[in-house]
């Protein structure tokens, strides 16, 4: 896993300096010297690295811990996907009303009240006084920023330059998530370790 990572920053450094050697570059290097357009990408990286990851721990803490079955798993982190839906509908309709700052603000408040509900929740915690508003403050940062971004990537740079700037920042979303999924995986193959010799000690 660990080379795979080198790897992969190796591969991103080199396409920076051919983005910034070759003549017509994808990803023109200019626009990260709006400094508008690095901070919001710097904020979507940051938030949505707690924002991917959680759901992972919650699923193993549900069936590890709590002893949920899958199934119930998936039901009890249902609510997530409803409140992102209704996040998205208010956002659409508030985004051109309200200051995308104060908004951006919110989200980032949303996140950390998030966190610190995971962070604070033991193992006999009601469900509803942390996991379930946990799930829908997460979704309300990922989803404020991800508008946000969207509506200034889309008036920060000129025409020529706007569909290359929505297409880097729709990749700092999925790269974020890839960097907390490398982290998953290396846990999920000692998680499995473990619970293969407790297995073992409990039928040999």
């Amino acid at each position: 896993m660990i080379v795979l990572l080198i790897l992969g920053v190796i591969l991103i450094g080199g396409f920076i300096a051919w983005e910034g050697y070759c003549k017509f570059p994808l990803m023109p290097l200019r626009i990260w010297r709006d400094k508008n357009f690095s901070l919001v990408n710097i904020v979507v990286l940051l938030g949505f690295m707690p924002f991917t990851s959680s759901n992972f721990w919650l699923s193993l803490y549900m069936q590890n811990v709590l002893k949920y079955s899958p199934l119930s798993v998936a039901v009890h982190l249902l609510p997530q996907c409803i409140a992102g839906v209704l996040v998205n509908v208010v956002a659409a309709l508030i985004l051109h009303k309200v200051n995308n700052r104060l908004l951006a603000g919110v989200g980032s408040l949303a996140y950390v009240a998030a966190s610190l509900l995971l962070a604070l929740m033991k193992e006999d915690s009601s469900y509803w006084a942390f996991i379930f508003p946990s799930l829908v403050l997460a979704v309300v940062g990922a989803d404020l920023h991800f508008n946000v971004a969207n509506v200034s990537t889309s008036v920060i740079f000129f025409p020529c330059l706007k569909l290359t700037a929505v297409d880097v920042r729709n990749v700092i979303a999925p790269t974020s998530s890839t960097v907390t999924r490398w982290r998953h995986l290396q846990y999920g193959d000692q998680s499995l370790d473990s619970s293969r010799s407790r297995y073992l000690s409990l039928h040999l």
